[in-house]
Parts: structure tokens; sequence; C-alpha cells
């Protein structure tokens, strides 16, 4: 299922990406580790962009965060092997 993986304790953990308020982004490191406080796990930060991606299990705890934005599930795509004929 995209988006979604199984942590070691059997919760479904969900990617996501979330966007910092413009008013925020100079102050990016708070969101995040308040992001961290509220159980997100955080992969990857970039401020130039306003935006934290990670995974979590509490998406709407979230949303609620000072200084955020946004927060949408990750989406995943993939591809064939080059192997696969064509249809």
């Amino acid at each position: 299922m995209p988006g979604k993986d199984m942590t070691t304790s059997g919760k479904d953990m969900t990617s996501i990406v979330v966007t910092v308020a413009d008013q925020w982004m100079s102050r990016i490191t708070a969101v995040k580790e308040k992001l961290q406080s509220m159980g997100m796990h955080i992969e990857k930060v970039m401020p130039k962009l306003g935006v934290i991606s990670g995974t979590t299990t509490n998406i709407k705890k979230l949303k609620s965060v000072e200084g955020v934005e946004s927060v949408n599930v990750e989406s995943s795509h993939s591809l064939p092997p080059s192997s696969a004929k064509l249809q």
C-alpha cells in the first residue's frame, strides 16, 4: 500500500511530507523538533523548500503543530522491470 510501512511494534507507519508555513521558514529546526516530540520519525529536512519528510502513526496530531502549513501522505510509484513486455 503506498505510503504505508510497518514498524517492529506492528503499528502502521505512514510516509508523509510536512510543509512549513512561510513565517516559520527561519525556525524550521524548531518545527522539526516539535514534530519529533509528537512522534514523527524525521527522514529529511529541506530548509530552503520548507519541507520535512518522514513517517508517523498519527497524521492528525502533527497537523496541530505550530508552524505546520500542511501534512500530506507521500505517494510512491514504481515502474515495471525493464525486462517486462510493452503493452
